[in-house]
């Protein structure tokens, strides 16, 4: 994924809180680059995931009649888009996998949305598809858990299996470590972004 710059009016930027803290806009126009791509990453580690995946994509109504591991087509189910349901007939099981790049940066209020919408679905599979069974996964697919920040997350989304990218991986016959490499592809363009910004002279704006 490569940083790019946000062509937004001067006016965003004076107004925003990293400009109040540092009186820089260069400072301030940085951050908010930084700010969205970080915010665009999980929408692009999904679909890096979907384009290294090899398995079938099949439909909605296809799931009672497919012979191999399959990979249901993202779609609305009961007002929720889960990230990927894998049906897997040898097993007769139904893996519905919310992918997380950041999982432990999760507030209260977003660890009870997503705790709610996993329980929808498993409820919603097991009414609907009684000859399989159905398990829920919460990936944290960096694997990285932090001592101290983010110990509300696990109890508050209890309604998950708690996984890591290698064992979800697994779950949906991928190469982790190929796309690992796959993702690292522009840092060095994302460098020069980094290094042009930084060589920039701070000037202060007064409002």
């Amino acid at each position: 994924m490569i940083i790019t710059e946000r062509k937004n009016d001067v006016d965003e930027f004076l107004y925003a809180p990293i400009y109040f803290l540092t009186g820089d806009l260069e400072t301030a126009k940085f951050y908010s680059n930084l700010a969205s791509a970080t915010a665009k990453f999980g929408t692009y580690l999904e679909k890096q995931i979907r384009e290294s995946v090899s398995i079938p994509i099949i439909d909605y109504s296809e799931i009672n009649t497919v012979t191999k591991k399959s990979l249901l087509s993202k779609q609305n189910i009961d007002g929720v888009v889960p990230d990927f349901i894998i049906v897997e007939p040898e097993t007769k099981t139904i893996h519905v996998c919310e992918v997380k790049s950041n999982m432990f940066n999760m507030d209260s209020k977003q660890c009870q949305t997503e705790n709610n919408t996993g329980l929808k679905m498993l409820n919603h599979f097991n009414i609907n598809f009684l000859n399989f069974t159905t398990k829920i996964y919460l990936v944290n697919f960096f694997g990285f858990q932090p001592s101290k920040r983010g110990k509300h997350i696990i109890p508050l989304t209890n309604n998950f299996n708690h996984i890591n990218g290698k064992d979800f991986a697994e779950i949906i016959d991928m190469d982790y470590q190929s796309l690992l490499n796959k993702l690292k592809n522009n840092r060095d363009i994302n460098k020069n972004f980094i290094e042009s910004y930084k060589s920039k002279t701070i000037e202060v704006t007064n409002l």
